[in-house]
């Protein structure tokens, strides 16, 4: 028992520096994301571990506290963890390129749904995502697009052009596109 209250003490602590070094975050959402973070590290269910957690070396507590300073300046658990997901995709992103938010997937449902005509009546249609940061739009609707394809007799071919002035965000466009391919559709990458 005195492993659990020990366990639960050092992760009451680090929630404490995580709200005070950045206090939009509560104390309960930091011990939430401490939670997350760990089950990412260990693969043990997060219920696991507020039940009944195992001994950690000091490896996976020097992460905890390397994730409590990243989270108390106020770097986005998103970016710590590299990835998020989005319209059903886990894509990759960190500093440099947006996180995309929930006002993104609706943009990118209408979006889909209204290239639908489109891709009825046409043999290929292009699209272009200006300034793409992590590509999370035009690959959301890559996806959306191939779920419509896939219920229409008709074959068409997309192309969808992921453009960025940042080389740096492109290179998450691109990992990201690789990562997502999708049948008739064809993704190109520019810088400018």
């Amino acid at each position: 028992m005195g492993t659990n209250l020990d366990f639960q003490k050092r992760l009451q602590e680090l929630a404490a520096r995580i709200h005070q070094g950045f206090a939009h975050v509560t104390v309960r959402e930091a011990m939430n994301e401490l939670y997350l973070w760990i089950q990412e590290q260990t693969g043990i269910s997060s219920l696991k571990l507020r039940v009944d957690p195992p001994q950690f070396d000091e490896i996976i507590w020097e992460s905890l506290e390397t994730f409590a300073n990243q989270r108390s300046i106020g770097m986005p658990f998103a970016y710590i963890l590299g990835r998020v997901e989005f319209y059903g995709l886990e894509l990759s992103i960190g500093p440099g390129v947006l996180i995309p938010r929930p006002e993104t997937e609706e943009l990118t449902d209408r979006a889909t749904a209204a290239l639908e005509p489109a891709l009825a009546a046409s043999d290929s249609v292009r699209v272009l995502d200006l300034c793409c940061g992590s590509g999370c739009i035009g690959i959301g609707l890559a996806n959306g697009i191939s779920r419509i394809l896939n219920k229409q007799s008709h074959k068409c071919t997309v192309q969808i052009d992921l453009s960025d002035l940042s080389g740096y965000a492109l290179e998450y466009a691109r990992e990201n596109a690789r990562k997502h391919v999708f049948p008739n559709i064809v993704y190109r990458h520019f810088q400018g």
